[in-house]
């Protein structure tokens, strides 16, 4: 797929505000408004837990930003964030992807998704990787399905009330994996 072309970093403390200005947009938590940033101090805090996910495990989530093209953003634009951490103790790859609302529908979320699968598989190729999102969020279920995950699961969700979870993976999922994730 060509799309936008983009480059990939870990993040680092210089990258604070782009990232406090994504996870405070309100456009970017429509889904699920309840976790959206309300302060600096929280994007700090969850920038600094994404710094430390590449130190302890060498992959985590990265910060995405236009590449050389400038035809639709200049060099180094701040685009979103996209990867894979390690949760649930070290069971599972989590996949994430938050893009800045201008730049949706350049095929981001799928692309860099697919490379965040293909790395998370590379460092720990046993653990799976799992995209938790919820029902009623059609785009990105139809993001996880494109990077390759299927539906693994669907319930009724422990943080929005009258949510139902979804669970997508690149694999079938253990009963004891499972029943981790599911458990309320």
């Amino acid at each position: 797929m060509v799309g936008l072309p983009y480059r990939l970093h870990r993040p680092a403390i210089g990258d604070l505000d782009d990232y406090a200005a994504l996870h405070a947009d309100a456009a970017t938590w429509r889904h699920h408004p309840d976790g959206r940033h309300t302060d600096l101090e929280q994007s700090r805090s969850a920038l600094l837990r994404d710094i430390e996910d590449w130190q302890r495990d060498s992959l985590g989530f990265w910060i995405v930003r236009a590449g050389d093209d400038g035809s639709v953003a200049p060099e180094g634009t701040f685009l979103g964030v996209c990867g894979c951490r390690s949760a649930r103790e070290g069971l599972i790859w989590n996949l994430y992807y938050r893009f800045v609302p201008a730049f949706h529908g350049h095929g981001l979320a799928v692309r860099v998704g697919r490379e965040s699968v293909h790395a998370a598989h590379a460092t720990d190729p046993d653990r799976p990787v799992i995209a938790s999102l919820l029902e009623h969020n059609t785009a990105s279920r139809r993001t996880a399905e494109r990077i390759g995950l299927a539906l693994r699961w669907r319930g009724p969700d422990a943080e929005v009330h009258d949510g139902i979870r979804l669970l997508y993976a690149d694999r079938p999922l253990p009963p004891a994996t499972l029943d981790s994730l599911t458990r309320t």
